[in-house]
């Protein structure tokens, strides 16, 4: 027992050298990955695993039946690497998406779009799901709106 206990004092004084350089090591890796951030909408970072993805939610208001909507989400790249986004998948063939292609260069802005018709009276949503090299691997945007009757 005393020599598991010696042990433990030799060793535990390692660990507690070694957590702030493995620390500082993560936070550096972490400082070059490029970072995006919208111009307008409610946004929020949610746990998934190990990383963080970020949510952006917008508010479209009410639409007449019939009508299509479109409309572009202006984004920054925060970080100090260039951000790339690689696709934008809607979550149904009714919506169409474009994207800023090529690098984003730190301190520069992309965009993302996205058009759909409203089809019915009622609450939506849609979801477009970013895939790009953010240490998420994907990020997300989803659109609210009510379908009201055309006047």
């Amino acid at each position: 027992m005393n020599n598991l206990f010696a042990f433990f004092l030799t060793i535990f004084p390692v660990l507690i050298y070694a957590q702030p350089d493995s620390i500082h090591v993560k936070t550096g890796k972490l400082s070059l990955l490029p970072t995006m951030v919208f111009e307008e909408g409610e946004t929020e970072m949610l746990p998934s695993g190990d990383q963080q993805i970020l949510v952006m939610r917008y508010m479209m208001g009410e639409i007449p039946v019939g009508d299509s909507i479109y409309h572009e989400f202006k984004v920054k790249n925060l970080g100090s690497s260039p951000l790339i986004f690689t696709n934008v998948v809607p979550d149904c063939e009714c919506a169409v998406t474009y994207f800023t292609e090529g690098e984003i260069q730190p301190g520069q802005y992309g965009i993302i779009a996205a058009g759909f018709r409203m089809k019915e009276v009622g609450k939506m949503r849609h979801i477009l799901t970013i895939l790009s090299n953010m240490p998420s691997g994907s990020d997300f945007i989803e659109i609210y709106a009510e379908g009201i009757e055309k006047k």
